[in-house]
């Protein structure tokens, strides 16, 4: 098993099982279940009122072009949504249609593209070789909502 690590995350070797490819990424820290994100991480998060939410249009994104809320993700939910492709996990507050996609914001002041929710459905899309999701995305967060 071998994985590359790149300024913007990870990318499993071609023919790498994707289970044994995320069980074998390093721990951060000393948390084994804590992984790395494989994003920038935001110094800021935009506030927005959960309200809001409802706001969020379907839009196409590129995963690797997003930007992290967190530091983290954690092992056992990349390897559920690595083993069950395109599900959502729970529906929660950020959740904003039925399908369960992943919330995106769209932060027009600084060009970020911020992973309001779904990171680890977004990443394991990436273990599995997507190069783009279908989100729902905030056209702006200028000014906050």
């Amino acid at each position: 098993m071998s994985w590359t690590r790149t300024r913007r995350g990870f990318t499993p070797d071609p023919g790498v099982d994707p289970v044994d490819f995320v069980n074998q990424l390093p721990a951060a820290g000393d948390d084994p279940n804590k992984i790395a994100t494989i994003w920038p991480v935001a110094g800021a998060v935009p506030t927005v009122k959960d309200v809001k939410f409802g706001l969020a249009q379907p839009a196409t994104v590129n995963i690797m072009d997003l930007t992290a809320s967190g530091k983290y993700l954690r092992r056992d939910k990349l390897l559920w949504h690595v083993q069950n492709p395109g599900m959502r996990h729970y529906v929660n507050q950020f959740t904003v249609d039925a399908e369960g996609k992943p919330c995106v914001l769209l932060a027009a002041a600084d060009g970020l593209t911020i992973i309001a929710d779904g990171h680890h459905f977004l990443a394991s899309g990436i273990i599995l070789g997507f190069t783009t999701a279908s989100a729902m995305c905030l056209p702006t967060t200028d000014p906050t909502y």
